[in-house]
């Protein structure tokens, strides 16, 4: 036993009451360390979303727009109906003749 007592009056045992101080510190030190960068993580986290929300309401209004254009447009066999309407050509002088505009507006359509 002798042996033991002698070896606890040793700067580098592990026992010895500075020893256990510096382990104590160290591990409360790395403790707050790993603290603070978790705080940080949650924080750039808060950041990310706030910057992704801010890039959505930028351009996310042209989604939202794009998505509700067929609210505001005829049904599709309306629009094929048209434009065969338009197309339709009955002699080879109308092919460039003016359709709208001033030139157009007193013309009957028969």
């Amino acid at each position: 036993m002798a042996i033991v007592k002698f070896m606890r009056n040793k700067f580098f045992h592990p026992h010895t009451y500075e020893n256990q101080k510096r382990v104590w510190i160290a591990e409360q030190k790395e403790a707050s360390e790993k603290k603070r960068q978790e705080e940080l993580h949650k924080q750039y986290l808060k950041e990310q979303a706030i910057y992704e929300n801010k890039n959505l309401l930028k351009h996310g209004t042209k989604i939202q727009n794009e998505r509700l254009d067929f609210m505001y447009e005829p049904p599709m066999e309306y629009r094929k109906k048209e434009k065969l309407e338009l197309r339709e050509v009955r002699f080879e002088w109308q092919k460039n003749a003016p359709r709208e505009g001033a030139y157009a507006k007193n013309i009957d359509k028969t």
